[in-house]
């Protein structure tokens, strides 16, 4: 069956590289598969579907994840690939982030290693969301155990009513850019606390 660094090339050959994302994520992103996680009888015989991953930098992922257009060129690029072989398909395309904050340089593994706080700034960055990034700098950051529960704790003793409204805008783009690092609603529980005492 088809191994990861195949599907990378085959993928990278196949894409329409119209889409300087999608280059990027078929170059540099960390590429898992897990065969047959299910099979069906076609014509031809049982056909296995595997579930296939891509792991982004936190940068990278910010151009992806929440881009349908790019998941679906990204999708076409593997599934096009993978059923080049005989009675294989793709099952399942994962997007998820990595663990790394942004690639410091053009081939994969040179990367500049974070935390979620280094993640989210950069993630808010890449999404144009200056003023969310500027205020994620001074969130205090609870993770629990599992990694999947979060809380973010905001001091928001100085903001003022004219601010209000901005303050909710960013703290919704805080709260959605977080629950997308962590794997999405189905598997995150994100918490954003207002706190009127000093952190």
């Amino acid at each position: 069956m088809i191994s990861a660094e195949e599907l990378r090339r085959a993928a990278f050959s196949s894409a329409q590289m119209e889409d300087r994302w999608v280059e990027e994520a078929l170059r540099t992103g960390d590429i898992w598969i897990r065969h047959a996680v299910a099979t069906w009888e076609s014509s031809e015989g049982t056909t296995s579907g595997h579930l296939v991953g891509i792991g982004l930098d936190a940068a990278l992922f910010a151009h992806i994840a929440p881009e349908p257009p790019v998941v679906d060129a990204l999708t076409v690029a593997i599934a096009e690939s993978i059923a080049l072989r005989p009675l294989e398909s793709l099952h399942e395309l994962r997007i998820h982030w990595n663990g790394a904050v942004r690639e410091k340089g053009h081939y994969r593994g040179d990367s500049l290693r974070g935390g979620m706080a280094e993640a989210l700034e950069t993630y808010l960055t890449e999404r144009g969301e200056d003023d969310a990034a500027q205020r994620a700098r001074h969130l205090k950051l609870d993770i629990a155990s599992r990694a999947r529960d979060i809380t973010a704790t905001m001091d928001v003793s100085s903001v003022t009513r004219a601010d209000s409204e901005s303050l909710e805008r960013d703290l919704r783009a805080i709260s959605e850019a977080l629950c997308l690092l962590l794997g999405g609603p189905e598997k995150a529980n994100v918490r954003v606390i207002r706190s009127r005492f000093h952190l």
